[in-house]
């Protein structure tokens, strides 16, 4: 999880607080099935989305305009893009994983709604 962090950058603390914020509010539509908790939810979970796709383009872009200028005589540039490339995709692995989890909490709470 640290390293997720750390690869991703600036970008995770705002996808930490949308994805932990997504998470708590499913977990307690959930608990209690209500529709605008449901809503809200939803709605969260969109922009964690959203932020896991800016986190990955920003981390792309920072890739792109810093690989060329680093200077290390073990590694060519391919190499560098490759591993930009690989810790620009943190981002979209932690907000995919809360997107799934928010979706399960929702598809449990809708489940309660419905028989309730």
């Amino acid at each position: 999880m640290y390293d997720l962090i750390r690869d991703g950058g600036f970008p995770m603390f705002i996808l930490l607080a949308l994805g932990t914020w997504a998470l708590v509010v499913a977990a307690l539509a959930w608990r209690r099935p209500d529709r605008q908790r449901m809503r809200m939810a939803r709605e969260l979970r969109f922009a964690t989305l959203c932020a896991a796709g800016f986190g990955i383009i920003a981390d792309l872009k920072a890739t792109g305009v810093h690989a060329p200028h680093f200077e290390q005589p073990a590694f060519d540039l391919t190499h560098i893009l490759v591993q930009g490339f690989a810790e620009s995709m943190s981002p979209g692995v932690m907000g995919l994983s809360f997107a799934v989890i928010v979706s399960v909490f929702l598809a449990l709470a809708e489940r309660g709604f419905v028989e309730a």
